[in-house]
């Protein structure tokens, strides 16, 4: 390893390290620059159950670019590590701002359909939705509100969806003793 005229060895070339973050976008990190103000920075947002914690690292204070990027990299690493993730029913029961129903995985459905005659037909469902296993395919069920009747048709849309969330926790709790079976082995 070659050093410096001072002794130290010379610092590690972060260029390339940055054009690869800068392709990818980090997730939990952004690039904030701001000229009239001189904000030229990495800023790391995390958050978990409700907390939300925010950091910068400034181009001027790291270094550079490269610099500030993998010291957030570095704090983000640290957070996400040391902060507890979702678990799979926490993340199924994350409310989003489109919804309407006021039950998340729960939502109100029309399916139009044309007739011989050429008329429209619409038909409305509460449905219910989950993903049983991570990236897998979603399931469901919809409730005619013809046949069951509004509140009804909902109410076994939130029973539904209730159900699959329970089902969610035992299959969660198989696969944690599934894993710690197979290294105790």
């Amino acid at each position: 390893m070659a050093f410096s005229a001072r002794g130290a060895p010379p610092a590690p070339d972060t260029s390339a390290l940055y054009s690869q973050a800068m392709r990818s976008h980090p997730p939990g990190i952004i690039r904030v620059d701001h000229p009239p103000s001189r904000t030229h920075a990495w800023r790391v947002t995390v958050q978990r159950r409700g907390q939300i914690v925010v950091k910068q690292f400034s181009d001027r204070r790291y270094g550079g670019r490269p610099a500030a990027l993998l010291a957030a990299r570095a704090y983000r690493d640290h957070l996400l590590a040391t902060l507890r993730p979702l678990s799979r029913r926490e993340l199924c029961q994350i409310k989003k701002r489109s919804n309407r129903s006021g039950y998340v995985g729960v939502s109100h459905y029309c399916q139009v359909e044309r007739r011989a005659d050429g008329r429209l037909r619409r038909r409305w469902y509460w449905c219910a939705s989950w993903t049983p296993v991570p990236g897998g395919s979603p399931r469901g069920a919809k409730f005619s509100v013809n046949k069951y009747g509004g509140r009804q048709a909902f109410r076994l849309a939130v029973a539904t969806r209730r159900r699959a969330l329970a089902e969610l926790d035992e299959d969660s709790g198989r696969e944690a003793a599934a894993r710690a079976k197979a290294i105790s082995r």
